[in-house]
């Protein structure tokens, strides 16, 4: 993989540019943190190279921009949605906000919120996502925990349901399952809206379980960082393809040893996405997976739970 003639100018810009985003809080990273995991490849300048284009890819969505994607969904499909389902919620946008996040007193409609996750389940990533609405949204008053008999004693709601990201599906229907959602469903109004999901997953959940699915913001395989003909151009550079920066990927995978199962992460999805709270196993390997490698890690990310 051809490297810059100028190496030490773009390493500059490029640690320039990281900087910026860390200290502007616009990635949940520290300085440190990128120069621990850039120190994994010094030895290597096409895979010190190859680092800092992957780090450049890099989606991340901080609670801020969380919050803003949620809020915009609440003003627009889901407060029409909320609408056909209780003729008695307010059409004015404000006096719709103050509703949902009013902590006084019970609930004034029957819209409650719910993370895709039991309560005896580990993990907090959608957890995370309620927490955050709960601040400032969606009053806790709202808030619901499904369970295998939730279908008995709750009937009657417009149930949100929330998560960070939808990937393949998978999780989502064993979610589903457990909380036996189909006869939920015949007497609950269900919506999904994670703030991030998979085309191909959202199309199987929609499928598989006959729900509304709203990702309040989509990816697809273009959002992948080697997705293209093996003649295209690598993230726009004139001086390598995809080709050769999938080689130097793989040859990077031997030279440290990794072991794992993630290296292209879950179903070989190819993403570099990340939150405040953590990656999604469908995020390349060598950012979190740090127990794979013949050799002490130095991981970037960790994965959300």
């Amino acid at each position: 993989m051809k490297t810059p003639k100028d190496w030490e100018r773009y390493q500059s810009q490029m640690l320039r540019k990281f900087e910026t985003l860390c200290d502007s809080n616009i990635w949940h990273l520290t300085t440190d943190n990128i120069y621990y995991w850039l120190a994994n490849f010094k030895k290597n300048r096409e895979h010190e190279y190859l680092a800092y284009e992957m780090l450049d890819s890099m989606t991340h969505r901080n609670k801020l921009a969380i919050e803003a994607s949620y809020h915009r969904f609440l003003v627009s499909e889901f407060r029409h949605i909320t609408r056909e389902f209780d003729k008695t919620v307010p059409s004015e946008i404000d006096t719709w906000l103050e509703q949902l996040s009013s902590k006084e007193g019970f609930p004034t409609n029957n819209v409650r919120l719910s993370p895709v996750r039991m309560q005896s389940d580990m993990g907090d990533s959608s957890q995370s996502v309620v927490r955050l609405l709960n601040s400032k949204l969606i009053s806790e008053q709202r808030k619901l925990i499904l369970d295998e008999n939730s279908y008995k004693t709750v009937k009657g709601y417009l149930i949100l349901l929330v998560d960070d990201f939808a990937g393949s599906g998978n999780q989502f229907g064993k979610f589903a399952k457990k909380i036996q959602l189909n006869r939920l469903k015949e007497n609950n109004t269900i919506i999904y809206a994670p703030a991030m999901g998979m085309s191909a997953g959202v199309e199987k959940i929609k499928t598989n379980w006959g729900i509304e699915v709203f990702p309040l913001e989509s990816v697809n395989k273009s959002h992948s960082i080697f997705e293209g003909s093996n003649t295209d151009q690598f993230r726009n550079n004139n001086n390598n393809t995809i080709k050769e920066a999938l080689q130097c990927y793989d040859d990077m995978k031997n030279a440290y040893g990794y072991v794992g199962g993630s290296w292209l992460g879950y179903k070989k999805a190819k993403l570099v996405l990340s939150f405040d709270w953590g990656c999604p196993n469908q995020t390349l390997g060598i950012f979190w997976d740090g127990k794979n490698f013949d050799r002490d890690w130095n991981v970037l990310l960790t994965r959300r739970a």
